[in-house]
């Protein structure tokens, strides 16, 4: 059987989670709206909540936090005492920014993001655990080595807001677009809109005098 059917069963289920929510959605759903049958789905997916945390995982590390953005970010900032990181974290916090919020990119992968960190329920706990805490830690451990000077406290509030902005953006994006009077996000909005948000996000990571 062909892996199309398989990435066709991956893409639909992550929208329909992703608009739904895991408890708002049924295989046999995913299954008829992907025009094949339900049998399939299982066959590739042994379940509803293996699917779930495999568009999670798809769309974190395939499309957000690729291996080559990983990479670098790493060459980017190789620590060196003295060195000013500020224009590096800059660009490396404006990429992520765009990959979850691009008009190129499909809505759904920034949005079962969302929806994995505001449901409580065991299957986004899980995914949250596997796919996105382990990046928690990495940009904890990666903020820390290039600020070794900050407390534990600053480097969390840099990321709860970062990232927290970020998700306000997603979840958001209807009244938003109401507010500034837009059809959808565009680059141009995005720009500006990254610029507060990196100001608001940096400003934490200013050592105490």
């Amino acid at each position: 059987m062909s892996h199309s059917k398989k990435d066709l069963i991956l893409q639909t289920a992550g929208q329909l989670f992703a608009k739904q929510g895991f408890n708002g959605t049924a295989m046999r759903q995913i299954a008829e709206k992907a025009g094949v049958p339900i049998s399939l789905a299982y066959y590739y997916f042994p379940g509803k909540e293996h699917l779930y945390r495999a568009c999670v995982h798809y769309v974190i590390h395939s499309k957000i936090f690729t291996r080559e953005l990983l990479n670098a970010i790493e060459h980017q900032v190789q620590y060196r005492p003295g060195k000013d990181y500020q224009q590096e974290i800059h660009h490396i916090m404006q990429t992520i920014f765009l990959r979850f919020l691009s008009p190129s990119h499909p809505p759904w992968h920034s949005e079962i993001v969302s929806r994995v960190l505001m449901e409580k329920n065991a299957p986004s706990e899980q995914a949250y655990r596997e796919s996105i805490l382990p990046l928690y830690h990495y940009f904890s451990q990666l903020v820390k080595r290039i600020y070794p000077f900050l407390k534990k406290a600053q480097i969390e509030f840099f990321i709860i807001t970062y990232f927290g902005l970020i998700h306000h953006f997603v979840s958001a994006r209807t009244s938003i677009c109401r507010i500034v009077e837009i059809d959808d996000y565009t680059r141009p909005f995005l720009d500006e809109a990254f610029e507060h948000i990196a100001r608001a996000s940096l400003s934490v990571l200013q050592e105490d005098s």
